[in-house]
């Protein structure tokens, strides 16, 4: 994986606009995932919340900090495939990046990535590495950084 700091600059290209899609069972860990999208440094995101829990999913209001935020569901349980699908059918952005209500960004990550594809335009997708903790505040974590394999990731994410 390239140290190269790829930080998206608006100054230097149109704003494409993000869509972070977010797969939610209702877990108590939502609204740290949503805190970790509202701090992104990017400007121009969209939050497609995917209720996957069916009843009893908690109310969300119209923004995740300064981005427009949206709650889609069917009234019963997902699997995570159809979550997936149902919060791709909504997405209006020309980037899309998944975000389970379990898991976090740090705040440069999607400015990071839209860096990376910007340079790279023929590329498809960005992928980064990955830090395993409990809490976005835990000083323990564990890095899973390794270089694109395409064998390995037929096995597994």
């Amino acid at each position: 994986m390239s140290t190269t700091d790829n930080t998206f600059n608006p100054d230097d290209n149109a704003t494409p606009l993000v869509s972070v899609i977010v797969r939610s069972i209702g877990r108590e860990t939502l609204q740290q995932a949503l805190d970790s999208v509202a701090a992104q440094t990017y400007p121009n995101i969209e939050v497609v919340v995917v209720n996957a829990k069916g009843s009893g999913h908690p109310e969300l209001g119209e923004w995740c900090g300064r981005f427009p935020m949206c709650l889609y569901g069917t009234g019963e349980p997902l699997s995570r495939s159809r979550a997936a699908n149902l919060g791709l059918d909504n997405a209006r952005g020309e980037y899309l990046i998944f975000l389970d209500d379990d898991d976090w960004f740090s705040s440069n990550h999607i400015s990071n990535l839209v860096g990376v594809l910007q340079a790279a335009p023929d590329a498809r997708a960005a992928y980064s590495g990955v830090r395993y903790m409990s809490s976005p505040a835990s000083p323990d974590f564990k890095v899973i950084e390794e270089e694109f394999e395409p064998s390995k990731l037929r096995l597994g994410n």
